[in-house]
């Protein structure tokens, strides 16, 4: 449990660090290409270094996401975001964590994780 709050700490701020910083001097188009990079990134390498279930730090990764989100969002669209925060990164966490399991390959897992993120961002972006 312990490795857990510590890997998802870790995730959740450099995340925000570097997500506020790309979104200031690269724009929003960060959003759907670098971002899923380093939330995935961020949220699986520690936790699978530290011997760790995948799942979970997504899992509670999207818990944080989810109140940032509903409490910075408009009342319209706040409580939604919240919501689908939690469901999306528990999806990426169970994809992610289901290829680790299955191929024993965190890279694999990693690629796989950034690549259906990306596909959700631009589909939350730029089709919704």
């Amino acid at each position: 449990m312990f490795k857990m709050v510590i890997a998802t700490a870790f995730a959740v701020a450099l995340a925000y660090l570097v997500n506020q910083y790309m979104i200031k001097f690269i724009g929003e188009k960060s959003i759907i290409f670098i971002a899923p990079i380093i939330e995935e990134m961020a949220k699986t390498m520690p936790i699978h270094y530290m011997n760790g279930h995948i799942f979970y730090v997504h899992l509670l990764f999207g818990v944080v996401e989810g109140i940032y989100d509903w409490c910075n969002s408009d009342k319209n669209t706040g409580k939604f975001a919240g919501v689908m925060s939690v469901a999306s990164h528990a999806a990426f966490g169970g994809i992610t964590q289901s290829i680790y399991s299955a191929t024993s390959m965190v890279w694999y897992a990693l690629i796989a994780g950034i690549l259906v993120h990306m596909l959700w961002n631009y589909f939350i972006l730029e089709i919704l």
